[in-house]
């Protein structure tokens, strides 16, 4: 009896031993996930999601989680003050992207837009709290596709008091410009900290043409321009040139982006919208 005990008990405990518990992959819609904060410690903070629990799975839903904490660092004017809040994700199977010159389709992408909620140091020095938007392109295994460049953009068309979608380039050393429409006016945020009233902006022609506008805005420190709108020599500038360079000059300081080739004609599709 007692060698037959040994027997079953080491057959027991060698299947014991070698059962190993099942790894939960799953993604679920809404939770609580790990980021960085901008000292580099952990924090866990809530999450929705549409689309996870359907496309993703856990490594690549943590690769989404790590890129959009990343792009929305990079944003915060004092980016080691960054506090991470919650995000609200939507994951996008894109099953119509083309290549803006070749028009050929690109698949197995999707397109990632985040919500980011967060708190950091303003330009006053205070803490407070913001929310921005960061959106890029995944592989179906998280992992990023630089391909923001390449894709066909849809036209522009009009929509409430502006437009479907803004212009945003980027440069060296964290420049951005980011160019909108609201009731005939450009509205321009920039990587510039601080801007004056009378900050000038410059769009550079693909063939060394240039047109200059001037803000009329108060100072402030959120980065924000507004510019009337363009002259009749100047929207005619615009509907045959495509657009090289921007930039944005106020107090001293310069954010200088170039466009990418897929945004070049943004500023000829906004004068034929707007001087119909």
């Amino acid at each position: 009896m007692n060698k037959l005990y040994l027997v079953l008990f080491a057959a027991a405990l060698f299947t014991f031993s070698n059962c190993k518990p099942e790894v939960d992959n799953s993604v679920k819609d809404a939770g609580t996930a790990i980021v960085l904060d901008g000292k580099g410690q952990n924090d866990t903070i809530n999450y929705t999601c549409v689309n996870c629990e359907k496309l993703l799975d856990k490594s690549s839903f943590e690769k989404i989680v790590t890129k959009s904490t990343e792009e929305t660092r990079k944003l915060i004017k004092f980016p080691r003050s960054f506090i991470p809040l919650k995000m609200e994700i939507t994951v996008g199977k894109e099953d119509s992207i083309f290549h803006f010159d070749t028009n050929e389709k690109i698949d197995g992408i999707f397109q990632v837009i985040t919500k980011y909620y967060y708190a950091a140091q303003n330009a006053y020095g205070a803490e407070a709290e913001g929310d921005t938007y960061v959106s890029f392109y995944t592989d179906t295994l998280g992992n990023v596709a630089n391909i923001e460049n390449l894709i066909k953009l849809s036209q522009l068309k009009l929509e409430g008091n502006g437009v479907n979608r803004e212009l945003v380039v980027y440069g060296n050393e964290g420049d951005f410009i980011r160019v909108s429409v609201h009731e005939k006016h450009l509205v321009v945020y920039s990587s510039l900290s601080c801007v004056d009233e009378g900050a000038s902006l410059t769009i550079q022609f693909d063939n060394d043409e240039e047109i200059n506008l001037t803000s009329w805005n108060n100072f402030n420190c959120d980065g924000l321009s507004m510019f009337y709108w363009f002259k009749k020599t100047q929207s005619e500038l615009l509907k045959k040139n495509k657009v090289k360079y921007i930039s944005i000059y106020s107090r001293g300081g310069l954010s200088f982006c170039s466009v990418p080739e897929n945004s070049q004609e943004y500023f000829m599709q906004l004068v034929e919208l707007f001087n119909k």
